[in-house]
């Protein structure tokens, strides 16, 4: 049985972990930032509008802003920004700082925190196919014979010192190929060369998902196009997909799992195991 160093397969795991570790704490800290954030503008604020006597317009007009985003309605939404809008003109002081300081930051953060959440999402897919990669690499590097169609030009070969140098880097190619066609198609290569299953992992739809909704993020602003609604079978309206703080959390612990999956796959396809002395 060809071996692959358990070394090589425990880097690569724990350098994954390592990162979704670390990005799971940017997701629990930017809610907690904002929260505190507001916490602090408005503990400041709140002295001044209350000698100004206008504090309990403001937590009115605050109470009516939060039953309008509950409720959903864009319409009724719009009517109050358009009422809010024409008190400011009259020189409404309630109505200017609730515009000023309540519904421009909010917006600001809320624009902030889902662009930064959706950036988390394709940094987390990145991460995660640089795994992926490295793994098959790994696997490619012990079984050659996986590879016999493939070919590099001479002047690829001349460049490349050792026999070994060459199968690496060949294997590192193929194993780019192989994840540039897609995450679907990486699952039936690991389970036709390796019989390794991914696919039968019991949130692999959930898994798949997240790749296609990282294509959105970055090629149609998070719309869902037809590819993303067949893979995916999502049958919602043409909006823009959430990605929201649970997402995210979602999304790295299942990514986790597939990870050590993959990883006990490995191990035991690869690494020969050490039977204890009977001495």
């Amino acid at each position: 049985m060809p071996q692959i160093d358990p070394i090589a397969i425990g880097s690569a795991y724990t350098d994954l972990a390592l990162e979704a570790a670390m990005l799971k704490q940017v997701n629990i800290g930017l809610a907690l930032f904002a929260y505190e954030a507001k916490a602090n503008t408005w503990k400041a604020s709140s002295e001044k509008l209350r000698k100004e006597g206008l504090l309990d317009k403001v937590l009115e007009e605050v109470k009516r802003i939060e039953q309008l985003k509950k409720d959903g309605d864009p319409q009724a939404f719009s009517a109050y920004l358009t009422n809010l809008s024409s008190k400011v003109q009259h020189g409404d002081k309630a109505a200017l700082y609730v515009y000023n300081d309540v519904l421009l930051p909010s917006a600001m953060e809320s624009k902030t925190i889902a662009f930064t959440r959706q950036m988390s999402l394709v940094y987390l897919v990145a991460k995660f196919e640089n795994f992926l990669e490295r793994m098959l690499s790994l696997m490619l590097s012990v079984t050659p014979a996986v590879m016999k169609d493939r070919t590099i030009s001479l002047a690829e070969l001349l460049s490349i010192p050792t026999i070994d140098d060459a199968r690496k880097a060949v294997s590192e190619k193929v194993a780019k190929d192989v994840m540039y066609e897609g995450i679907d198609k990486l699952a039936a290569y690991l389970s036709g060369h390796w019989g390794i299953c991914l696919d039968d992992y019991g949130r692999w739809d959930l898994f798949t998902e997240r790749f296609y909704r990282r294509n959105i993020i970055i090629h149609n602003s998070g719309l869902p196009n037809q590819l993303y609604r067949e893979k995916t079978k999502y049958h919602g309206p043409d909006k823009a997909l959430v990605v929201d703080q649970q997402y995210i959390t979602d999304s790295i612990n299942i990514f986790n799992e597939v990870a050590e999956k993959l990883m006990k796959s490995m191990m035991l396809r690869f690494v020969a195991r050490v039977e204890p002395s009977t001495e």
